[in-house]
């Protein structure tokens, strides 16, 4: 069978009361994961006793308010990411380009790092659009890893530098050596010649030609649109991180500020380095933080459960909605 016979049998298939009928499969799917997930990988009944204790110490309490509080700006920030990068004059509203990325988040709950980030926002978007959709999200993934390795590479080797014991000049030059590289990496992007000599050596590959034709007439990806993805990808880091922290302390956790976020930035960085199966993220940030903050000093139960807590405001809520809305989708 050729290429064009088997997308035309898949294309007739696929009619459109199937795929409603996939939507729901899917949406539904995605709900039996979440609660999974939650009562499986969580250690849930751990977890609730856990809340229990630090919410009788009233004053905790700001902690974790505000960290749920600071969960709709994480993803407004995420949105704002990626509108800036979309390559055609398709804009969607602010609405509907938060209800993809939460769409984006429920799927993505069940692929490996999250990959399935990218296919679940397509879900809420024209057609037309699918290409513009994926390749936007995925410069945008690439922005937030420069973040994770700009902000993680220097406080993992302070960590290391005091731990060992290194000369200040060793710690300073070791840390922020790959941060500069960076920064320099980024300002040649706006050198001409740099887009130049890019487009000479992707015009020879198929997907590249496929992907321009599937964008269509689209604008080239811009300076400005990249420096601004950076900057949100580097607010939305913070914000996340700082979540994390404030988590901790509700759970009582004597860790400084410099101390903590030192500590988060770092077990982001090693995290996003490990290709971890549908969920295991709670699992391996926890031990990555026993391993960084160490189990003598600090609670294990603590940390599991400020790790839990912060994998149910920033994925588990945002992807229920995101699930409700690949159920509702009617056309």
């Amino acid at each position: 069978m050729t290429t064009k016979k088997l997308v035309k049998t898949l294309i007739e298939f696929f009619s459109p009361s199937r795929r409603r009928q996939l939507r729901r499969m899917l949406g539904v799917g995605l709900l039996l994961l979440l609660f999974w997930q939650i009562t499986q990988e969580g250690r849930l009944e751990d977890w609730v006793e856990n809340i229990k204790s630090a919410r009788a110490d009233g004053n905790r309490l700001g902690y974790l308010f505000l960290a749920l509080g600071l969960m709709p700006l994480n993803w407004l920030l995420e949105t704002a990411k990626w509108r800036q990068l979309l390559l055609t004059d398709w804009r969607p509203g602010w609405i509907s380009s938060l209800k993809a990325v939460l769409a984006g988040i429920s799927v993505s709950i069940a692929t490996p790092n999250r990959i399935g980030e990218y296919g679940g926002r397509a879900i809420l978007a024209p057609a037309s659009q699918t290409a513009n959709v994926v390749f936007s999200s995925l410069i945008g993934s690439l922005c937030q890893w420069v973040v994770f390795l700009a902000c993680g590479w220097p406080a993992l080797w302070l960590i290391l530098g005091a731990y060992y014991k290194w000369p200040l000049w060793l710690k300073l030059g070791v840390s922020w050596s790959v941060p500069l590289i960076l920064i320099l990496l980024i300002g040649l992007l706006k050198q001409p010649w740099l887009a130049t000599w890019w487009k000479s050596k992707v015009v020879k590959y198929r997907w590249w030609r496929w992907l321009r034709k599937k964008i269509g007439e689209g604008k080239p990806l811009e300076y400005q649109q990249v420096v601004w993805a950076m900057a949100f990808a580097l607010l939305r880091f913070w914000v996340y991180s700082f979540q994390y922290l404030l988590l901790l302390w509700f759970f009582k956790l004597s860790l400084s500020f410099e101390q903590g976020m030192q500590g988060v930035f770092s077990i982001y960085l090693i995290q996003a380095g490990i290709p971890l199966p549908p969920g295991f993220s709670v699992i391996t940030r926890s031990e990555l933080a026993l391993l960084v903050w160490g189990s003598e000093t600090l609670a294990p139960l603590s940390i599991v459960s400020a790790t839990f807590t912060l994998y149910i405001i920033n994925l588990v809520i945002p992807a229920l909605f995101g699930a409700l809305l690949i159920l509702n989708k009617k056309k």
